[in-house]
């Protein structure tokens, strides 16, 4: 598996928000993602099969709706 370096943390958000990094905090970015990425094989002996994502659409729908009951 690729690993996440501190550089392309720092290149990502450089590229793609016009942000810049520092490297200590790169650094500790990419340690995080690098263990999230390690853990992802892990995912599927999990049986998660059939749960949507916290962020699915569903799940925001049914949200926005329960928050648009609450303001009435």
């Amino acid at each position: 598996m690729a690993q996440m370096t501190a550089e392309t943390i720092r290149r990502l958000a450089r590229e793609n928000f016009d942000y810049e990094i520092g490297p200590e905090v790169a650094e500790a970015m990419a340690g995080s993602i690098g263990a999230l990425l390690a853990m992802t094989g892990q995912f599927l002996a999990l049986g998660l099969d059939g749960i949507e994502p916290a962020f699915g659409y569903s799940n925001l729908v049914r949200e926005a709706e329960a928050l648009a009951g609450r303001a009435k």
